[in-house]
């Protein structure tokens, strides 16, 4: 649990100075943000050859982005209907994306979790073992205690949510959850610019 909070005051601290402290330089990355989303929403096959590494990620995923409906209503069909290589890259991102952000309790309770199946081959596809083990072990975890992290999730929707934790259940996931949490906030960095590299054919529209 402090490998956990020690992550977010790491992020809270760093979005501090980030938007508070280097203002200017801040500005300078909305601006190219800007740019980066109107000049890869359409991404072709031919133009990945001559986007910086440094922009690729970026790049694929503002594509992806624009793969789906505003209320992200067909986002796991517009995957799917994608070569495998782009499948691979796509969950892994979204399901690291969810875990980084608020654990696996909150991949499960998001639509996310869809991708999570798909994200077990994703993670060895990129060569992350360890990440696919870690998301394989949760999903199986979830599906252990399902009923009872439903009905706790469901408290706090329903404004009960003492009802969610509770100390002397014997089927308590949330240690476990924890501990395979502060396992993932450890990956080492997957390296996305070289599969799709490797797989460049997959990417972007004709």
């Amino acid at each position: 649990m402090l490998k956990i909070l020690r992550k977010i005051a790491e992020r809270i601290h760093h979005a501090y100075w980030l938007v508070f402290v280097f203002g200017p330089e801040n500005r300078k990355i909305a601006a190219k943000i800007k740019r980066q989303n109107e000049q890869y929403k359409r991404l072709k096959k031919t133009e990945l050859p001559d986007i910086p590494d440094d922009e690729l990620e970026a790049a694929v995923r503002i594509w992806f982005r624009n793969k789906i409906n505003e209320d992200w209503s067909n986002q796991y069909e517009a995957v799917t209907a994608l070569p495998k290589p782009c499948q691979n890259v796509y969950s892994t991102m979204i399901v690291t994306d969810e875990v980084m952000n608020g654990g696996f309790y909150q991949l499960f309770f998001n639509p996310s979790r869809q991708f999570v199946e798909m994200s077990v081959e994703g993670y060895l596809a990129l060569e992350s073992t360890k990440l696919s083990g870690l998301v394989k072990q949760a999903a199986e975890l979830y599906q252990q205690n399902k009923q009872i992290i439903e009905s706790r999730y469901n408290a706090i929707r329903n404004g009960t949510r003492n009802s969610f934790y509770t100390k002397d259940d014997p089927d308590e996931p949330n240690e476990s959850f924890s501990e395979l949490n502060e396992a993932f906030f450890e990956y080492d960095t997957i390296d996305y610019t070289k599969y799709i590299r490797q797989n460049a054919e997959c990417f972007g529209d004709e």
